[in-house]
């Protein structure tokens, strides 16, 4: 069996008074010998990059000797773990015996062939190019280069299928392997499926050749497609696997699965099959994306069985998807159904059962579905109107438009989007038909109609302003006023929340009274003219007004609940929020000073008034942790609803995880938090899982855990209970754990090396 070697580092002593004192091997590897005792006089030291030593003791009788560096310990009978084979020997020269010490053997080679050696790499103390040099028996040598590297990237190969075929468990020589046969005529659809698949990766078959990226079909991070080339006819019946190598150097190979076990090993086999099937003619031609259109397939040598083939049967695939209702009417005629797939024109190949692909093939064009989903008037701000937006599934640009009459001015916006211009109609007709360039159309959308013509717009200004109780110090309401439009029934009256807007009221005078005010608050307002036939467009917007501190009756019954109160219980901290506290300085909840010192976690109590209003920050402050918010991060569309509501709010709750943190904790470096939050009204409660402002969170983590892990990076993850991992979560400035997180959860600081 030949030796293999990676790099050249080697160390030299002459032995003196039958002693080696700290022979330097490189890559932090030293070795001493003692050639006067018997017993344990060869000793290797090696010390890692982060200081940590491992050492063992080896009775040496002065033969050549391969030393396995995985066996080297620390202080705590830790062992080095990493494979190396390190080569000691005795050289005889002009100067005397000397120590020699050999390092970057490879821990296992097979011999494969004589043109192939499969090969476990030893580790190497830093990334770079190195000798590589395989040692015959003979003593001959033959050397080459090999680049060592630091991937980030961790790729592995859980299935590949050919034409969404999966590979089949086989007894090979003893052994349950997983093989997946194809023709070795190529043609055939290859998905590679696996985890950590990155940009530009590519992926070689055996030594046969490589597919490169301009020839693979990214869908990251699991998926990589590629055409299967035509192989020689002299690799039928032999075994392959698939390596596939990211552009950082993260490989992963099919016959390394995460198991190690054979029957997850997965192998390529090329077959060539006895029959000639070809296709000559497909009717029709072309047909809907979503698939279903019947074909005819004229051809020659088809074939529905064949005797030694068992149960196998002929199959038709169109662009590496399998058709379904297969018939074979005749050596010459399969009918069969289209499966669906993307818009173009794809290969029709025939299967027989041999494995035998049909030489040629036919093409099969797939004609876009579009599909209207919705139809809007672009400039109704409540969108309300059904006009001329139309919303589309599936489309190509251009479109063309179809209701009876075609549509002018068509303007393709995107894939989900167009404008046109309506012909006229009549009345209470309606339809709508999209029909793109490749002639696929729509289904007829019936959810548009020819209407009566709506009342103008309420011209001019709209003017609001707050009517102040200047006794009792508080805004009592905002009066609204604009003018009349001919023809009106009655108004309706918008108000702007921010972006928001929701409608108040109607009123069959020009101006009305808005009494649901919120402190600190700006409002401006809409307004539509009712008539006979529906509403009018909106007005113009009216002049922003903003409340004060005070709004609405003064209170006079002095309710409890309406200052703030925290207290501490056992290690847990409560502040509830009162309803009337005006302060605008944030709100600091300290859990290490004061009568909060032994609280580890905080449950803090808002009612829905103040989570609409905003009010001021609150940062609570843990031995670990920091997180800011203000309680509009609350204000979902349900608690905005009840803002009104003595007995509505949220109760947001803060601690640390009980029990052992869910899925993978190895780069786990901080105490992981749970986050909860519950919306109650009443005596009902809802859990509320997403927010609608970002929080600060702020993590501390263990810093020397990091660093004798080699874990250079850190960052604030939340763990996705849907997948079971962990997902990284966006920091307010790159490099730190401080994290705007927008939903509950558990989350933590996990380290990387990369």
């Amino acid at each position: 069996m030949p030796l293999v070697r990676f790099g050249s580092l080697e160390g030299s002593g002459t032995i003196i008074d039958g002693r080696v004192s700290n022979l330097d091997v490189g890559g932090y590897l030293t070795v001493k010998y003692n050639a006067n005792v018997a017993d344990n006089n060869l000793s290797l030291s090696l010390q890692t990059v982060v200081g940590q030593v491992y050492q063992q003791d080896y009775s040496y009788d002065g033969s050549d000797l391969f030393i396995d560096l995985s066996y080297l310990q620390d202080s705590q009978g830790q062992s080095y773990g990493s494979r190396e084979l390190v080569r000691v020997q005795l050289i005889l020269d002009k100067q005397g015996y000397r120590l020699q010490v050999q390092r970057g053997f490879a821990p296992e080679a097979t011999l494969v062939s004589a043109n192939q050696i499969r090969v476990t790499t030893p580790p190497y103390y830093t990334v770079g190019q190195v000798d590589l040099s395989v040692i015959n028996p003979d003593g001959s040598i033959a050397k080459a280069s090999f680049t060592y590297r630091n991937p980030d990237s961790n790729p592995r190969i859980t299935n590949i299928t050919r034409d969404d075929q999966a590979p089949v468990l086989t007894d090979i020589e003893g052994r349950q392997v997983k093989i997946l046969r194809m023709n070795y005529q190529g043609e055939s659809q290859v998905k590679v499926f696996g985890t950590d698949f990155r940009e530009n990766a590519i992926i070689k078959i055996g030594n046969l050749f490589t597919i490169t990226p301009d020839q693979i079909i990214y869908t990251l991070p699991d998926q990589l497609t590629f055409t299967m080339p035509k192989v020689p006819e002299s690799e039928i019946g032999k075994l392959h696997r698939v390596v596939v190598i990211n552009e950082d150097g993260g490989t992963a190979a099919s016959d390394e699965p995460v198991s190690g076990k054979d029957q997850d090993k997965i192998y390529l086999q090329f077959t060539k099959g006895e029959t000639e099937p070809a296709v000559e003619a497909i009717d029709p031609v072309k047909g809907p994306a979503s698939g279903g259109t019947r074909i005819k397939i004229a051809g020659k040598d088809f074939r529905k069985v064949m005797e030694g083939y068992g149960d196998k049967s002929v199959k038709v695939f169109v662009g590496g998807k399998e058709a379904t209702a297969v018939e074979v009417a005749d050596y010459k005629t399969i009918w069969a159904t289209t499966p669906p797939n993307n818009p173009g024109t794809l290969t029709v190949r025939v299967e027989n059962p041999d494995g035998q692909i049909s030489i040629p093939a036919g093409n099969y064009t797939y004609i876009s579905t579009p599909q209207v989903t919705a139809v809007v008037d672009p400039t109704d701000p409540a969108e309300s109107t059904p006009i001329n937006e139309i919303s589309v599934e599936g489309g190509q640009e251009p479109y063309l438009l179809k209701s009876g009459s075609s549509g002018t001015d068509v303007r393709f916006i995107d894939e989900n989007t167009l404008t046109v211009k309506t012909p006229p109609g009549k009345l209470d007709t309606m339809g709508l038909i999209v029909v793109n360039p490749d002639q696929g159309a729509s289904e007829n959308y019936g959810d548009i109609s020819y209407e009566l013509p709506e009342l103008p717009a309420p011209e001019g200004k709209v003017y609001a302003e707050i009517i102040h109780d200047q006794h009792n110090r508080t805004d009592r309401a905002i009066k609204v006023s604009w003018n009349g439009v001919a023809g009106a029934r009655e108004y309706e009256i918008y108000v702007v929340r921010g972006s928001r807007e929701e409608f108040i009221g109607s009123t069959q005078l020009t101006s009305y009274i808005f009494n649901d005010l919120e402190p600190n608050t700006r409002y401006r307002f809409i307004i539509k003219a009712v008539g006979n036939f529906g509403s009018s467009k909106p007005s113009q917007e009216s002049n922003w007004v903003k409340t004060g501190s005070r709004v609405g009756p003064p209170d006079e019954d002095g309710k409890l609940g309406e200052k703030t109160e925290i207290k501490r219980e056992g290690t847990t901290a409560y502040v509830n929020i009162g309803r009337r506290d005006s302060s605008r300085s944030t709100l600091w909840v300290d859990l290490t000073k004061g009568d909060l010192v032994g609280a580890s976690q905080a449950v803090v109590a808002i009612p829905a008034s103040v989570v609409a209003s905003g009010g001021a920050d609150i940062v609570i402050q843990g031995k670990d942790f920091q997180l800011r918010f203000n309680p509009r991060a609350f204000n979902t569309a349900q608690v905005y609803s009840s803002r009104n509501r003595d007995d509505a709010g949220i109760r947001f709750r803060i601690a640390p995880l009980t029990g052992t943190p869910p899925a993978s904790s190895g780069n786990i470096l901080s105490t992981p938090y749970q986050l909860e939050a519950v919306f109650f009204k009443g005596a009902e409660q809802t859990a509320l899982e997403r927010l609608a402002q970002t929080m600060t969170l702020e993590l501390k983590y263990d810093i020397q855990k990091a660093q004798l892990r080699r874990l250079s990076q850190a960052a604030v993850y939340r763990y996705d209970s849907l997948y079971g991992n962990y997902v990284p979560v966006s920091a307010v400035n790159t490099g730190t754990t401080v994290a705007a997180i927008n939903q509950m959860g558990i989350y933590t600081v996990m380290g990387s090396r990369r």
